[in-house]
């Protein structure tokens, strides 16, 4: 449930807000699936993985916060794979 993942006790509005994006985000590419009770508005929201979750670009193919992360991290990548390459 996202509320499990996200307790509104110990969560921020803005926090919630972006995770929900995310999980928007997740279920547009396929790699999750959204449910919640119809005619149930603030109900409970069930959010369930799917194949194309576990791929390794799952990540870099959502968007979102971790894909810029991501994006970085291949920056630094390929920075010491250059340097490595002139020290050898």
């Amino acid at each position: 449930m996202f509320q499990d993942l996200l307790p509104e006790r110990g969560t921020s509005k803005a926090d919630a807000t972006k995770m929900f994006f995310e999980v928007l985000v997740l279920a547009t590419k396929d790699a999750v699936k959204v449910e919640q009770t119809q005619g149930e508005l603030g109900g409970p929201i069930r959010v369930r993985g799917k194949r194309g979750l576990w791929g390794s670009w799952a990540e870099r193919e959502a968007g979102g916060e971790i894909a810029e992360e991501l994006g970085d991290m291949d920056q630094i990548l390929e920075q010491a794979r250059g340097v490595v390459a002139v020290d050898a």
